[in-house]
This record gives C-alpha cells, structure tokens and sequence, in this order.
C-alpha cells in the first residue's frame, strides 16, 4: 500500500480513538449502546468532545513529531498487513483516489458551464452572438462540426431561436438570462465542446481566457478521468497514443491497471485547479474591461 493509503489508516485509526475517547467523556463507555434511549443532546456533545480531543492530539503531534511518525509507522503496519490479508484494502484506497480524480473533473466540468454562462449573462452585447473565430489557440476546434444543435458559427444565426415558453418565463427580458439560454443549448460534456463554447463566446482578447481553458493540465486530467469511468482504469491503446508525447505516462503498458497513488493524483488535481482560479480571473477581467 503506498502513503496515500497509509494515511488512510492513520486517520481512520486517530478517528476511531478520537471518538472513543469522545464517547469516554460524554458518556463513560467507549462504544454506548446506541439503540438505548440516549440524551437528546448526545451527539451535540460527542461531536464537540471529538472536535477537542482531536485538537488536543494534533497538539500533542506537533510538539512531539516522534509521536507522529510512530503513528505513521504502525498505519504502515496495519497497513501492510490489512492489504496481504485483504488485498481488497488496496481496492479501496483506489477507488478512493478515482473518486478524487473524477469528481475533480467533474467540478471544473460545471465550473466551465457556469462560469461561461454567467459571463453572457453579465455581459450579452457581444458574448451572446457567439461570433468567435476559429483560431489556432483553441485546441480541437472544428466548425464544420454542429454542437448539440447549437450549428452557430461566426456569421450564422441558425441554432439562436428562443423557445416562446423561455421568453414568458423571463417576463419578456432575456438580458440578463441569455447565458443561462444559450448553456441550456450547448454541451459541456466534453473538453471539445467546453474549449469551443469559451471560442465562440470571446471574441476579442481572448488571450488570457484561452491560456487557461487550453491548459495542458485539464487534457491529462480528462483523458485520466475517461480511462477510469470508461475503461476501469485500464490502460488501453487509445489512451496510450493520445498520451505517447507526456513525460508523466511513458512507460505505461497496455492492458495494465493506470497506476494510481497519492502524488499522481495531487499533479493531476493541483493544476487543474490552478487553472480554474485562472480562467475565473481571466473571464473576470474580460468583463471588466469591455463594460458597456
């Protein structure tokens, strides 16, 4: 097991003493028979208690880093012997780690979404034509290819019709809701469509909005995120030559699981979110500067 999983045990040990002890204070007995009629305020307290033991330790720790690397050496232990014993322990922790991965996807997947959308929603004289042009600084741009019935390109109007319930339901004042009404036309399912949305909204000093929305960092963490739902985390051909040129994965064998582990996960996840503050920041900055 790898020191992500060790850190796993460590905490779930410190939490199982942690409450304990917790459990100690407010009611005098390790494991209290939860189907008795307890105090109302019981887990009020059991959580307040918990919270200062848990304080108290990493108090404790932090004064004496012996203390802490002696939990750390038996987590190892435990560790080590939980995952010989049940190798399904190491299962686990990566299903933990995907869970990291994916749902970190998926956060900058909304992120992208809504930040897109209530751009045009601030700002829709301009961001709402969706008159970008293809560039070169957008990766995967294809006009010829109509995103979700959204066929708008820099001089075509089709794909910009409102539903007449839309314009009743804004009480005849799409101001300030065009984002909302174009992302409902749009799919932000895929890095394409996501990068081809920022395109075609920004239309002029771009710069910075493109530099965050083409980082190479979100590339690695989608096609990671794909391999995982969409292949188990196997590693499979395509993932292989779309990742042939990425220091990171060199070496990576075919029909093998992708190796997971807690510093893989932290470079995957770390600038990603880097990223995101710069495409808010970016996006922000654009407004500001073409106020109307």
């Amino acid at each position: 097991m790898d020191m992500y999983g060790i850190e796993l045990v460590r905490h779930w040990s410190d939490a199982n003493h942690v409450f304990q002890q917790a459990n100690i204070r407010v009611a005098g007995h390790p494991r209290p028979d939860l189907n008795s009629e307890l105090p109302a305020d019981f887990f009020d307290k059991q959580s307040a208690a918990a919270l200062e033991i848990q304080a108290e330790l990493d108090k404790r720790r932090a004064d004496n880093p012996d203390e802490l690397k002696f939990a750390q050496l038996m987590a190892w232990v435990s560790a080590d012997t939980t995952t010989k014993l049940n190798p399904a322990a190491q299962t686990a922790a990566d299903a933990i780690l995907d869970a990291r991965l994916t749902g970190t996807w998926t956060a900058f997947e909304v992120l992208a979404g809504d930040l897109w959308a209530d751009a045009i929603n601030c700002h829709p004289n301009g961001l709402s034509e969706l008159k970008g042009k293809k560039r070169g600084t957008v990766k995967g741009n294809d006009d010829s290819n109509s995103l979700d019935g959204l066929g708008v390109g820099a001089d075509d109007d089709e794909g910009k019709t409102v539903p007449l319930k839309l314009i009743q339901k804004y009480k005849f004042n799409l101001a300030a809701h065009m984002g909302t009404i174009l992302r409902a036309k749009l799919s932000f399912d895929s890095l394409v469509r996501v990068r081809d949305a920022y395109r075609r909204a920004f239309y002029d000093d771009y710069r910075d909005v493109d530099a965050a929305i083409n980082d190479d960092a979100i590339d690695k963490l989608f096609l990671v995120r794909n391999l995982i739902v969409h292949k188990a985390g196997i590693v499979d051909e395509m993932f292989a030559r779309r990742t042939r040129s990425v220091p990171e994965f060199a070496g990576l064998e075919i029909d093998k699981p992708f190796p997971r582990d807690e510093s893989k996960a932290i470079a995957l996840i770390d600038p990603v979110i880097r990223s995101s503050v710069r495409l808010i920041s970016a996006v922000d900055d654009w407004i500001a500067n073409h106020a109307d």
